[in-house]
């Protein structure tokens, strides 16, 4: 898989560069700095190093509701791999009340959350609660039209065991939506074994269904997978080949065309 070196991340830090990603694109420092490989207070020191008007913190434009146009017709990696993301972790409730999406992750991972909050492009602020030494990081969007659009991907109240992979989806986005759904419900873990590392790599699901489709999408894709397993009373496990080469295979499967991941979940499939 392509990694960044210093003399290109320095070319992606230059004035062209910048200002097309950051003001003719939109996109927030953060994202810059995910894509290149640098913290967003690099980036926005180079910004003012080089005259480009920086945008004060937060979010970039307020929108009094989201536009799902983009999430209707999904065409983009940034778009299917949020689907998948929220296929994991997203929760949703959709009655006459309330159309509400809700998303908690770790307190490490908010900066995650603000990057599915500029998707999205909504301005609800990003809340954090400790209890016990952990933080956790919410968000949540009351928005009808968004809830509904959601709910025909398949992100719907209590999906947990009725998931499936969209059909709908174009094929060539599907390993972004497996990215998505990696990071959400996924575990990458490395084991230092002394003459070598070992690695698990394992997707979890309340539904044993969905995970044996998604066998069959990854073993089409040459990637090894071990049986499914059942853990506890409603949760089912896939097992990848824990063989170098074929973590490695689903590592470049997933991030070849990646434009937005997990940073620690990359950085622990890299080290394979």
């Amino acid at each position: 898989m392509a990694i960044l070196l210093g003399r290109e991340k320095e070319r992606l830090l230059q004035k062209d560069a910048l200002w097309r990603a950051y003001i003719l694109d939109q996109k927030s420092s953060l994202l810059i700095g995910r894509e290149i490989g640098v913290h967003a207070a690099t980036v926005r020191n180079r910004l003012k190093l080089l005259s480009i008007p920086v945008r004060p913190g937060g979010p970039a434009k307020s929108y009094p509701f989201v536009d799902t146009r983009k999430w209707e017709s999904v065409d983009s990696d940034q778009c299917a791999y949020w689907l998948g993301f929220l296929a994991a972790d997203g929760a949703v409730r959709n009655d006459k009340r309330d159309s509400l999406l809700k998303v908690k992750l770790s307190g490490k991972d908010r900066d995650h959350l603000e990057l599915l909050r500029d998707a999205l492009g909504c301005a609800q602020q990003i809340k954090e609660t400790s209890y016990g030494g952990y933080t956790q990081a919410s968000l949540c969007v009351n928005d009808r039209s968004l809830v509904q659009v959601l709910c025909s991907w398949g992100i719907t109240p209590n999906k947990t065991l009725r998931l499936k992979l969209p059909d709908r989806l174009h094929l060539a986005l599907r390993r972004s939506w497996v990215r998505g759904f990696f990071d959400g419900d996924g575990t990458m873990m490395i084991r230092d074994r002394g003459t070598y590392v070992e690695a698990e790599c394992r997707f979890t699901s309340g539904s044993e269904p969905f995970l044996r489709v998604l066998a069959d999408l990854l073993s089409n894709e040459g990637i090894l997978t071990r049986h499914i397993y059942r853990q506890g009373q409603a949760t089912y496990v896939l097992p990848l080949s824990s063989a170098k080469h074929n973590v490695r295979a689903f590592a470049e499967y997933i991030y070849s065309t990646a434009s937005v991941w997990l940073p620690r979940k990359r950085e622990l499939l890299e080290r394979v």
